[in-house]
C-alpha cells in the first residue's frame, strides 16, 4: 500500500534525487524478505502470517519514508516528534485495520492504542537516546540509550495498556502483568531490531548521516566512534 509513497519521496524532493538516496531500499527490502522467511519459517497459520507481516511492512515502510522528509522539519523538534508519531501510527492502523477488521468500539480502542504506543515508544526511544547523547555521542553509546529507552518505554505500555484490559474486560491483573512484563521484551526486540537496518545506514551512509546530525541535533564527527 505504501510502496508508491516510498518511490514519490525518492523522485519528487530534489534533495533525494541521488544515488545516496536510493540506499534506503536496502534495508527496507532486507526487513521484507526477511520477515517473510522468519514468519514462514515458524509455519504459522495464513491469517497470522498477514497479521505479523501487515505490521512489519507498515513499520519498516513507514520509517524508510521517514528517513526520506523528515529532515526538512529539522527547525522545529515538537512538529518532527508528532509529525513522525501521526505518521507511524496511521501507517500501522491503515496495514492493520484490514487483516484483523475489528467488530466493536473496543477492538478499535485497542487497535488505535497498540498502534499509538508502538508509535510513541519508537519516537520517544530515538529522542531520548539522542538527548543522552547529546555531549559525548558515538554509536554504542547511542544504540545502548536507544535499546535501554525502548526497553524502558514498552515496559510501561505495556503496564498501561494491562490495566486499561482489566478495567475493560475484568481479567486477572496479577497473570495479565506476568504476560506483559514478557511482551514488552518482545515489543522491545521487535522495535529495535526493525530500527537497526536503517541506523547501520545512516551510521555508515554520509548523506543519512548529514541529516541525522542535522535532525537529533548531534556533532557531526561521531561515526569514528
Amino acid at each position: 500500500m505504501f510502496w508508491p509513497l516510498v518511490l514519490l519521496l525518492l523522485v519528487l524532493p530534489k534533495d533525494n534525487r541521488n544515488r545516496q538516496a536510493w540506499r534506503i531500499l536496502i534495508p527496507l527490502l532486507a526487513i521484507h524478505f526477511l520477515s517473510l522467511a522468519i514468519l514462514y519459517g515458524f509455519f504459522l497459520p495464513d491469517e497470522m502470517v498477514d497479521v505479523f507481516y501487515s505490521y512489519i511492512s507498515a513499520v519498516a515502510i513507514a520509517l524508510a519514508c521517514l528517513w526520506l522528509f523528515v529532515h526538512r522539519l529539522a527547525w522545529n523538534r515538537l512538529l518532527c516528534f508528532f509529525s513522525a508519531f501521526i505518521f507511524i501510527t496511521c501507517a500501522g492502523l491503515l496495514m492493520l485495520y484490514p487483516t484483523l477488521d475489528p467488530d466493536t468500539i473496543e477492538q478499535e480502542l485497542h487497535l488505535i492504542m497498540f498502534c499509538s504506543g508502538l508509535a510513541a515508544i519508537f519516537c520517544l526511544g530515538i529522542a531520548i537516546a539522542a538527548f543522552c547523547c547529546r555531549w559525548l555521542f558515538n554509536v554504542r553509546r547511542f544504540l545502548s540509550w536507544l535499546f535501554l529507552s525502548y526497553l524502558v518505554l514498552s515496559m510501561l505500555f505495556m503496564f498501561i495498556y494491562s490495566i486499561y484490559t482489566v478495567i475493560q474486560f475484568n481479567v486477572h491483573f496479577g497473570n495479565l502483568m506476568i504476560e506483559a512484563f514478557i511482551f514488552s521484551f518482545v515489543l522491545c526486540l521487535f522495535l529495535f531490531v526493525i530500527t537497526l537496518p536503517y541506523l547501520i545506514l545512516t551510521f555508515t551512509n554520509p548523506f543519512y548521516r548529514q541529516r541525522l546530525c542535522r535532525l537529533l541535533h548531534l556533532h557531526s564527527n561521531y561515526p569514528n566512534s
